[in-house]
């Protein structure tokens, strides 16, 4: 009689258990940017989980000795994994010297994955653990403007949040007003901070036998100061203005109110009748009391001490800043002194009296009732970091540990595997990582024609971000431009912006643009989508620039790849998408594993991308012709040296037998 067949199978089950063990950095030292991380995994952890492990470390940043404070955090979209530039890993075993991978540059690719490969769910993951934020209702713009993970300062983890249940008192000055000190050289704490290495082995999922490999040594090369922090996008002059706050009126005397205008200087040797005290506009957030509440001043992005401009909405952002001047008739940079709320509005308290340059027209302050028309409006900024000639702080990165998923096998498991291997058994181990093949391009380049020599056996896909390899300071980067000063001692703008990558361009250039206005029409009280909302990029050298670039080829395997070029004039103009442009991007993407869940930053983040095979399969790039052929045909010129960041997602094998390890790519 035959066997009865069944649709269940018995299998062979190991018995494990799963710990948490953490390892800590070589002599557990402080780390600055641009230093290097050396953690030693023993193979006493004899397995490990690598999707479950992470990096874990404290993160202080730092503000200039003697310097105006502003609020600075790390990457909005990366948090922690913003510092970490360059991955390492060697096995141990036989002495040590066989590389199972090395990353370059690999938070560009950790940047491209933070932009399109995320959803709502992941995004407030992310939050709770990397140091990276998510967007405030709080502070939440109301005047079309971008929606930004950037505006968060009531729950942020670098510096002390404005609420009065979390460390900071709201002091009473009699009435219904509070004022409030939250930031200054001594406010910014430890962040504890989680991060996913973005290396193939801790992006794997299958059970990684450290033993085998005699354990592993890993390096971490920091990344630079220059790249890692962020000012709160509302307070920053080059980026969504529309979501900064708006001036309300001025006078001298805590009981501003609409109407209220900043005068204009007499001209005499001293004019005494400058305002002291600005009224913020209930836009944006900044709402007067409701009742025992006193959200308008929790809400205010700026802090104690940092230095504020002025700037009207109506100009271009290449247009000079409202020229604001002391009693004396100098030049004078406003510094807040005090930041208080009542029923009418947020009020911010100067140290000294400003005026506006004797000559100038007179700063016209919103209604009353708070109207506002286009050519009434002006925005506050901070200049806390573009005051003086340079502007930089530090991070100091201490108690560091990688944290291992621990797996525990069976008694006798390891012995059976080992004897395996002494009998002529290999052990190997696949897993998906990336190669960085990188190009450099002159800005003054039309045409590039980019050569790869890919050495990738089982290559599933590439990923090519070019990169802007413009040298910005900290400052710069933290703006998106600078000021300088004149004769006279005022701002002016030199036009040495990052990236443009997003607003109302049309025609012209950056450094002198001619808005098409009428395509942008008024709503009621405020002009809704006025051209001045302009992005200037706090993300050089991470992220992607279309940079008006037309259209992009591939060539190898002896043809063209598309066989008709990729049009990408539509997206690098600001103004629509390019279809056949993003369907290549999603099967890149995809092939490289990496779920493309959102497009919503293909402006801020472009890249150009080639799936090799679909699926689980892959192609062997090995011994083949491949270039990248890229045309800028627009007639705008592009204005950016780039580095290609060129990461070809490939199957990399790890094969040990006895004593030896070596590594197929």
């Amino acid at each position: 009689m035959s066997a009865v067949k069944t649709f269940w199978t018995s299998d062979e089950k190991i018995p494990i258990s799963q710990t948490y063990v953490a390892v800590p950095s070589d002599n557990n030292l402080s780390y600055s940017a641009g230093q290097k991380i050396v953690i030693s995994v023993p193979p006493t952890i004899e397995y490990f989980n690598p999707i479950n492990s992470y990096l874990e470390f404290d993160a202080l940043i730092n503000l200039p000795a003697g310097q105006k404070p502003t609020r600075l955090q790390l990457d909005k979209q990366l948090g922690g994994g913003v510092l970490v530039k360059d991955i390492r890993i060697v096995a141990q075993a036989g002495g040590g010297g066989a590389v199972l991978e090395e990353l370059q540059d690999i938070n560009v690719l950790a940047s491209l994955k933070a932009d399109y490969s995320v959803n709502d769910n992941e995004r407030q993951k992310r939050a709770l653990t990397t140091g990276s934020t998510i967007h405030s209702l709080y502070t939440e713009s109301d005047q079309a403007s971008d929606i930004t993970d950037g505006n968060n300062h009531r729950h942020n983890p670098y510096y002390e949040v404005p609420e009065g249940d979390a460390g900071v008192t709201l002091l009473s000055t009699g009435g219904t007003t509070n004022y409030f000190g939250l930031v200054d050289n001594n406010k910014h704490h430890k962040a504890r901070l989680q991060v996913k290495l973005e290396s193939g082995i801790f992006q794997n999922r299958k059970i990684f036998p450290c033993k085998m490999l005699g354990g592993l040594h890993i390096e971490l090369i920091l990344e630079d100061n220059n790249k890692i922090f962020r000012q709160l996008d509302n307070v920053r002059r080059n980026s969504y203005q529309n979501q900064n706050p708006i001036f309300g009126g001025g006078k001298n005397a805590n009981s501003v109110d609409f109407g209220d205008t900043i005068p204009v200087h007499d001209g005499t040797g001293n004019d005494a009748t400058g305002v002291q005290f600005i009224l913020l506009a209930p836009y944006n957030g900044q709402w007067g009391n409701n009742g025992a509440l006193t959200q308008g001043a929790l809400n205010c992005p700026f802090c104690l001490g940092e230095a504020i401009g002025f700037r009207s909405h109506g100009s271009e952002i290449t247009a000079n800043d409202i020229r604001i001047v002391g009693a004396d008739g100098n030049a004078l940079t406003p510094i807040i002194k005090k930041i208080t709320s009542n029923v009418t509005g947020v009020i911010l308290e100067l140290e000294d009296k400003i005026l506006i340059k004797n000559g100038d027209t007179a700063v016209t302050s919103i209604g009353a009732g708070g109207t506002t028309t286009e050519a009434n409006v002006v925005h506050l900024y901070s200049k806390s970091v573009g005051k003086d000639a340079s502007y930089e702080p530090t991070i100091t990165i201490s108690d560091v540990n990688l944290i291992l998923e621990r797996v525990v096998m069976p008694d006798g498991y390891t012995a059976k595997m080992l004897q395996m291997m002494k009998e002529g058994g290999q052990l190997t181990y696949d897993f998906v990582s990336f190669t960085n093949y990188k190009h450099s391009q002159l800005a003054t380049d039309r045409v590039a024609n980019i050569r790869f020599g890919l050495m990738n056996q089982k290559g599933k896909s590439i990923l090519c971000i070019p990169t802007d390899s413009s040298v910005y300071t900290t400052q710069q980067n933290l703006d998106g431009g600078l000021l300088n000063n004149d004769a006279d001692g005022f701002d002016v703008v030199p036009g040495n912006f990052t990236y443009h990558y997003a607003g109302t361009q049309n025609t012209g250039t950056i450094a002198d643009p001619d808005y098409d206005k009428t395509k942008y029409g008024a709503g009621e009280g405020f002009p809704v989508g006025f051209p001045n909302d302009e992005n200037f990029s706090e993300r050089s050298g991470l992220v992607g620039v279309a940079d008006n670039i037309t259209d992009y080829q591939f060539f190898y395997d002896g043809k063209l790849n598309p066989n008709r070029p990729v049009k990408c004039s539509k997206t690098s103009s600001l103004t629509s998408i390019d279809q056949q442009l993003h369907v290549e991007q999603e099967k890149a993407l995809s092939s490289a594993g990496i779920p493309a869940l959102s497009f919503y930053n293909f402006q801020k983040n472009f890249f150009i991308g080639r799936s090799f095979a679909l699926g689980d399969n892959s192609a062997d790039l090995r011994n083949k012709d491949f270039n990248l052929q890229v045309n800028y045909r627009e007639t705008l010129a592009p204005e950016k040296p780039k580095m290609w960041q060129c990461f070809v997602s490939h199957i990399r094998r790890i094969v040990v037998r006895g004593e030896d390890v070596m590594v197929e790519v």
